[in-house]
């Protein structure tokens, strides 16, 4: 039997949207038919429709509370909505001239200048 240590390289192309699914998938955000999470009074919650017909019949579970995990299901549905949606009027990005921020440099020039401190001079012939 011969051992064989191999290592590849290959470029892999992702669709942005395929990878925001995974992002979701991988932490759990993920629903299956007749399931949804929602933001309620600072807490996460799964809906699960239980009914079989006719009018929906929801479970709700409460899922988390932390609020640094609701803001990353808050910022993955914001990035999903935009890639499904990007060329919609609300996503266009205008700035007016007087709104852009202004360089460092520029920043820096409209400072006030600082004196020097003036440095004291010292006699080495005096002791």
């Amino acid at each position: 039997m011969i051992d064989i240590t191999a290592t590849f390289r290959q470029k892999v192309q992702i669709d942005m949207y395929d990878a925001i699914k995974q992002i979701k998938s991988a932490l759990g955000f993920n629903m299956g038919y007749g399931e949804f999470l929602n933001v309620e009074n600072g807490k996460l919650i799964h809906a699960k429709d239980t009914s079989y017909h006719g009018s929906p019949n929801y479970e709700y579970t409460e899922i988390s509370n932390n609020p640094n995990y609701i803001a990353i299901y808050n910022s993955l549905n914001t990035l999903e909505e935009y890639l499904s949606d990007r060329s919609a009027p609300k996503w266009a990005k205008h700035i007016e001239p007087a709104e852009q921020k202004p360089s460092v440099k520029k920043q820096l020039a409209k400072l006030p200048k600082q004196p020097e401190p003036k440095q004291k001079s010292i006699d080495k012939g005096a002791r």
